[in-house]
């Protein structure tokens, strides 16, 4: 042993890492941020309606889209509808 170590690390290797790390900081932020309102119940989607994430993927039970949030504000959609 000549006292250095070289690690022989792949480009997706470094990507997963980094996708890993990142995942990770997302999950723990988003507990923070429930803690921060002491856990109170509500709508929980991935992204916000009125990005492009939010935009172009399709309704579905995770993602309410921009039509409910327009009929929830405008008292439209009765209560308990979730």
């Amino acid at each position: 042993m000549n006292g250095t170590y070289r690690a022989d690390l792949s480009w997706a290797t470094g990507i997963a890492t980094l996708l890993a790390a990142f995942t990770v900081s997302k999950v723990l932020q988003f507990v923070s941020g429930l803690k921060a309102v002491d856990y109170l119940p509500g709508l929980r989607v991935p992204f916000q309606p009125f990005s492009l994430p939010g935009v172009v993927v399709p309704e579905m039970s995770w993602n309410p889209s921009m039509l409910y949030l327009l009929l929830e504000d405008n008292g439209i959609l009765p209560n308990g509808i979730h």
